[in-house]
């Protein structure tokens, strides 16, 4: 029960965290474009691993020269000098000395010097204890579709590139702390820029053909990939062949995935199915994806 709960609250942990970043960017982006002209679409991975440590630390006071503060010192310096008197060698044993009287006296002189210094300093002594966030943000990708100006089918290049600009200083700044380093080619991979006409029966379709739910699939492909899911996506093109040849032998019919798109009626449930599938099913994703895709080229 204890794994179960931890498991639905990290769920619900990433999906507030989806809804505050598809909030702010919705928010942000409709200053530009004007309201209800956005939709957003954000797929994210989070690292729920929990980190505790305890840091011991040790730092210079005087950072320029590595120093700590002087607490005391003590310096002690003796000298000595001094001269004495020695009496001369044995009486009469030197070759000019006349037997049975001493030698000549001797004079030394005698100096020494000591000294010592002793300084205590102190140092910044820090302890912290550190207890790691929530969760880190391993992986995010934003997909955002705009409606162009009136009388303009697409979105005119300055406006999508200021968009994108946006969108990949959003995600760089959500993966900081991810761990790994990017690029500007890696982060410009994570996000997506598409026209779409609001409103009517164009509500769900891009100008260029491509449906809401499509958008969505791309995204979640995209978080597969950059996710390390393994998964290739690709297009193929074909060329069209008219001519009937019999003796080419007939296609083998395809196998959808299990997902029903029929059965739904608003993007929401088509989004969770989507969702569910691309978790639970990730090879049949990709071949729904692939079908789709062959479709639109028709």
């Amino acid at each position: 029960a204890g794994v179960s709960s931890q498991v639905e609250e990290n769920l619900a942990l990433q999906k507030k965290f989806e809804e505050d970043v598809k909030k702010d960017v919705k928010q942000f982006l409709s200053t530009l474009t004007g309201p209800d002209k956005v939709d957003v679409l954000v797929f994210s991975k989070l690292n729920f691993d929990k980190e505790n440590r305890k840091e011991n630390l040790v730092t210079p006071v005087d950072t320029e020269n590595m120093k700590g503060i002087e607490i005391s010192s003590q310096i002690i310096s003796n000298s000595y000098s001094g001269k004495g008197n020695t009496t001369g060698g044995v009486a009469g044993t030197g070759s000019q000395d006349v037997a049975g009287y001493p030698s000549q006296a001797g004079t030394d002189t005698s100096t020494s010097e000591e000294s010592s210094e002793t300084r205590n300093y102190e140092v910044n002594r820090i302890t912290k204890d550190v207890i790691a966030s929530p969760f880190t943000v391993k992986d995010l990708t934003i997909n955002v579709a705009v409606e162009p100006p009136t009388g303009q089918n697409t979105l005119d290049a300055a406006t999508s590139a200021a968009i994108q600009n946006i969108l990949v200083n959003i995600v760089r700044a959500s993966l900081a702390d991810s761990g790994a380093t990017y690029t500007d080619v890696d982060l410009t991979k994570k996000v997506s820029v598409y026209s779409q006409q609001f409103g009517g029966t164009a509500a769900n379709t891009t100008p260029g053909g491509l449906a809401t739910w499509m958008l969505w699939a791309i995204g979640a492909a995209a978080l597969l990939v950059g996710a390390g899911g393994g998964y290739l996506i690709y297009r193929s093109r074909k060329k069209t062949v008219e001519e009937e040849d019999e003796d080419i032998p007939l296609q083998v019919p395809t196998e959808f995935p299990s997902i029903n798109l029929e059965s739904v009626t608003n993007d929401s449930q088509v989004r969770k199915q989507l969702e569910s599938l691309a978790k639970k099913k990730p090879d049949e994703f990709v071949n729904l994806l692939r079908t789709w895709l062959a479709d639109e080229q028709r």
